[in-house]
């Protein structure tokens, strides 16, 4: 018995590594809703599934604010915040998203933000940084509704652009309305959510309409990647080997964001996400 615990205080201890994984930029306009994501490998959270896992997002601007938990099992408990100025997505946390959408952005919202992974009360995996403020760049309007984004990649000082259009039309709904306009900063070889949500007004009230959104980069010529129907179903044509992952289960809600593993060279540049019926 004695032979195992030195084992056993390796282990824990290889987990609690407190690792930083990414530490990204995102830029908003006031008064918009920004999409603050942070994703964990399944690696990360163990196979327990009713182990005692979490994410705490919490502010630190000089002092450290915690503002929410998710639970690995989609429990969620806010604390210096209220709920109605941020929407989680409990039903994601199994699979190691505990992104949230911070609604209505204010200039006292803007700062470093953390996203921690917690075994108990003491035990912090890892961790992704965010930094939120406000945009200095006003996007063009041009038809349909859409959300935009600008993603920064640094790598050896030099700088590389991946600019997302992800856009939504319907015909009866083409208000020509900007909704968000943020930029992320990631490093190469890395991951990165690509966020985009509607509000489901947008989406109509009938359920079994023929709505989707599909994604597609547009460098030169149209690459389509991925159409995320808003039953849940997903039909990819470039899946870049493996390297991105929808989320089906949020499609419902407004939510066709995807995650880009293992970012290179080659994903950069400009991308569209276009729905309709």
């Amino acid at each position: 018995m004695l032979l195992l615990l030195p084992f056993i205080s390796v282990a824990a201890e290889s987990k609690c590594r407190s690792e930083l994984i990414s530490s990204i930029y995102v830029t908003t306009e006031l008064q918009s809703d920004v999409l603050l994501p942070c994703i964990f490998e399944p690696t990360l959270l163990g196979s327990d599934m009713t182990a005692d896992v979490a994410a705490v997002w919490s502010r630190r601007d000089g002092t450290v604010d915690n503002l929410l938990e998710i639970k690995l099992q989609g429990v969620v408990m806010f604390w210096n915040i209220k709920s109605v100025q941020v929407k989680t997505f409990p039903k994601l946390s199994e699979s190691g998203n505990f992104s949230i959408l911070l609604r209505n952005v204010q200039r006292s919202d803007l700062g470093l933000y953390r996203c921690e992974l917690y075994e108990g009360l003491t035990c912090l995996i890892a961790y992704r940084e965010l930094h939120l403020s406000k945009s200095k760049t006003q996007w063009p309007q041009s038809g349909g509704n859409r959300c935009e984004m600008a993603l920064i990649c640094f790598w050896f000082f030099t700088v590389w652009g991946l600019l997302l259009l992800p856009v939504f039309t319907a015909e009866s709904k083409c208000r020509s309305e900007l909704i968000g306009s943020i930029n992320i900063t990631t490093g190469l070889q890395s991951d990165v959510l690509l966020p985009c949500i509607f509000e489901p007004t947008l989406l109509g009230s009938n359920r079994t309409a023929d709505v989707a959104a599909v994604w597609s980069q547009r460098n030169i010529t149209v690459d389509n990647v991925v159409e995320i129907k808003l039953q849940g179903g997903e039909m990819f044509w470039s899946n870049r080997g493996g390297r991105i992952k929808a989320f089906p289960k949020l499609s419902e809600s407004g939510n066709f964001s995807i995650l880009l593993r293992n970012v290179q060279q080659s994903d950069l540049g400009l991308y569209r996400s276009g729905g309709g019926g």
